[in-house]
């Protein structure tokens, strides 16, 4: 089950509270294919926990796509191993499920999980889903950590573009979120300083919910 569709200038994901996420083509026409495609894993930016990025999507082709498991299913007795095993059967990007038990009812992890994969060597892109308010506060520290992606909910914001901007000042790619409910008026005014929309199929907060048709 997936929970979200998040869309590039090119790409759209398909993702999960703890589940696999898929980055497809934007422009493909229907369903995008949910399959493994393997793909390189290029550096294009150095952060501060030694963290590599991924220019998603400029090594692929128009029918290729990128897989992401949210580390929320991980075993994290063993989580290391675990993005290891993760990224060894073919994923190319960890998704980060990040919430504060105040903007969802529900708390998972900070960035200290974000630089112990990059100290134990993870070098794959990292994915960082905002679930929290306020969200200038906690972007710094991501960025210090090693992510790659960082996305945010727009109402968790007191000044859209000022977070936007934050997030690309420190070298990520920036992203909002939409939840079901949420109006995407919210991106007229700053697309420019958007590389990702994620679409919500789901209420966030816990995994295992029914998926919202509609959202497609």
């Amino acid at each position: 089950a997936t929970h979200g569709t998040m869309f590039t200038r090119r790409f759209l994901l398909l993702a999960g509270l703890g589940v696999a996420s898929a980055f497809a083509p934007a422009n493909l026409g229907g369903s995008p294919k949910l399959a493994l495609r393997s793909s390189s894993r290029a550096v294009c930016r150095q952060g501060r926990a030694t963290a590599p990025s991924m220019k998603w999507g400029d090594d692929l082709s128009d029918d290729g796509y990128l897989i992401a498991p949210s580390i929320l299913s991980a075993d994290f007795a063993k989580l290391g191993e675990e993005v290891d095993n993760m990224l060894a059967a073919g994923a190319d990007v960890v998704h980060f499920d990040v919430m504060d038990n105040h903007y969802v009812p529900n708390l998972t992890i900070g960035p200290g999980v974000c630089k112990a994969l990059r100290d134990h060597g993870v070098t794959a892109p990292i994915d960082v889903h905002l679930m929290v308010d306020p969200v200038d506060r906690i972007i710094g520290d991501f960025i210090d950590a090693g992510a790659s992606y960082i996305t945010f909910h727009p109402e968790a914001s007191n000044h859209i573009d000022r977070s936007l901007q934050l997030i690309r000042d420190g070298g990520c790619k920036s992203g909002l979120v939409f939840t079901p409910a949420t109006s995407l008026d919210y991106a007229k005014y700053v697309l420019d300083k958007v590389d990702i929309i994620l679409l919500m199929s789901v209420n966030p907060g816990f995994g295992g919910q029914k998926f919202i048709e509609g959202t497609l």
